[in-house]
């Protein structure tokens, strides 16, 4: 597998759940059909703010669980 999940942090909410739960999923489909020359981790947790962010000296991705409050707004 290149791409891994790290779960940081738990959901504190059911919109963090169903946004850790969609990534779970992407992580498992895109791990099918890509095989790019480098792994990555994909990390969830908490970070203040609704974003991601990408740091290009890894190639990981850390995903926000705050992101699940912009489906209940």
């Amino acid at each position: 597998r290149w791409l891994t999940l790290d779960v940081v942090s738990d959901p504190q909410s059911d919109a963090e759940a169903i946004v850790l739960d969609t990534l779970s999923v992407e992580v498992g489909v895109l791990n099918e059909f890509l095989t790019p020359p480098f792994d990555m981790t994909v990390r969830f947790e908490h970070c203040g703010e609704a974003n991601t962010y990408y740091d290009p000296t890894t190639g990981n991705v850390t995903i926000c669980a705050e992101l699940g409050s912009l489906f209940t707004e």
